[in-house]
């Protein structure tokens, strides 16, 4: 449980990563970046409540991170409702965000402001344990899968 919570962890602080490189602000406290639970997730529903380990809590995890086939987006009224899997949604953020870059490019801009890399977690200032942290500078962090 330790090494999810840690993976996890991780996850979102290289997400705080990437919106701070290109100009954002990562916002995590507060009523109106909080989930309310419980709730449903993805097209077909996944219902998602906080509540203790058991085996019925891990096969929920399980489903949410289950891999999905690529298909045609549906609509649902959940938390990211146009997404069957958390794998389909993360293949969309790298697409937008190859995008955003070669358009900025296009444009004669920079996407990837090198000043914000001292406001991210990296190992190297100790604001992260592990060898896994990267700091974002650039889109050869996100390749798309081919």
């Amino acid at each position: 449980m330790k090494n999810v919570s840690v993976e996890e962890m991780l996850h979102l602080a290289l997400a705080g990563n990437i919106l701070c490189s290109i100009g954002g602000t990562p916002h995590t406290y507060g009523n109106e970046y909080t989930p309310k639970y419980p709730r449903e997730i993805f097209f077909e529903k996944v219902k998602m409540s906080l509540r203790p380990a058991t085996k019925n809590t891990l096969a929920m995890f399980v489903q949410v991170e289950e891999p999905y086939p690529m298909e045609s987006l549906k609509v649902s009224d959940g938390i990211l409702p146009t997404y069957d899997s958390i794998g389909q949604f993360y293949q969309t953020v790298i697409h937008g965000i190859n995008t955003l870059d070669s358009r900025a490019q296009e444009e004669g801009h920079v996407l990837w402001q090198k000043d914000t890399f001292p406001k991210q977690f990296q190992t190297s200032d100790g604001s992260w344990h592990g060898s896994e942290m990267q700091a974002i500078t650039t889109t050869t962090v996100c390749p798309t899968p081919g």
